[in-house]
């Protein structure tokens, strides 16, 4: 007899991209719900959940790219929508990170403390090119 509150429900064996497990209920005599019972599509996930623990060490160029590919494949209906928002997340967060490396602010540099709704903020300014 079991204990109660316990349930013999088995869920799905798969790992999201998201490092998550399904929370799908697995089918009888299999350990993957119907989503996840064709092998390519575990191997999908495995690919994409190696892919998404990639990004914290990529550089700026090839989060660019990750991002530009993964809208990419959005668009063209590719990708599950799902995997992609796990992708993008990812590389948003490493994008901040590495913009972040790139700008440190400097003691004694120049801080602006204008009005942020001034008639000036609002005009197109030129930047000089390095």
């Amino acid at each position: 007899m079991s204990a109660p509150g316990t349930s013999k429900v088995r869920l799905c064996a798969d790992i999201l991209p998201s490092g998550r497990q399904c929370r799908q209920i697995a089918l009888k005599d299999q350990p993957w719900c119907h989503a996840h019972l064709d092998p390519q599509k575990r191997e999908h996930n495995a690919f994409y959940r190696q892919f998404v623990a990639a990004i914290p060490g990529m550089t700026l160029l090839s989060v660019a790219v990750t991002l530009s590919n993964t809208v990419h494949q959005l668009r063209a209906r590719t990708i599950p929508p799902l995997h992609a928002s796990t992708i993008l997340d990812a590389a948003a967060f490493r994008l901040e990170e590495l913009i972040g490396d790139l700008a440190p602010l400097q003691p004694g540099s120049d801080i602006r403390t204008e009005d942020n709704n001034s008639s000036n903020n609002k005009r197109l300014h030129a930047v000089p090119m390095k």
